[in-house]
């Protein structure tokens, strides 16, 4: 068996800011296997093309004026029926719910399900609430999510 790192690209470079290229530049171009077995990620070309995409396209600084925007409304949670703790970075959020006696992931999965229904995409692990949405999200996009989680926990037993 051999161990790999998936392609994180997608994950971790908007959070990069405009210091990705530097890091492409770096070590962060080798992955290790294992201890001793470093390779050149053959990736990187289109790690360097996604990071040019981002930038013409504008999605660092997007994410950037979303944030506080996001922050404000995941925010808004607290105090909302179940919900035990918020916390965010950037456009990364997760809402803790209070899990069910004898039931521990199962609010969540139902508000994740609720959400659905009602046209709103989320995650959930466990009994937490997890957002990561796109760099392409605006202010409306982001109201509505949320609004559409508090109805959801106010829903839910």
């Amino acid at each position: 068996m051999n161990a790999s790192l998936p392609d994180l690209s997608a994950f971790w470079m908007p959070f990069m800011s405009h210091d990705g290229r530097q890091i492409l530049d770096g070590t962060a171009g080798l992955w290790c296997v294992n201890a001793g077995h470093c390779r050149a990620d053959g990736r990187r070309g289109r790690k360097r093309a996604t990071i040019d995409l981002y930038e013409r396209e504008g999605l660092f600084g997007r994410a950037a004026q979303m944030a506080p925007i996001f922050e404000r409304e995941i925010h808004k949670l607290r105090g909302e029926p179940h919900v035990i703790d918020v916390r965010n970075l950037g456009l990364v959020g997760g809402v803790e719910l209070e899990p069910r006696e004898g039931a521990p992931g199962a609010r969540a999965y139902e508000t994740f399900v609720r959400c659905y229904q009602k046209g709103v995409l989320i995650r959930y692990t466990g009994d937490i609430l997890a957002f990561s949405p796109p760099l392409i999200v605006d202010e409306k996009q982001i109201e509505e999510i949320f609004s559409t989680v508090a109805l959801v926990l106010r829903e839910v037993d």
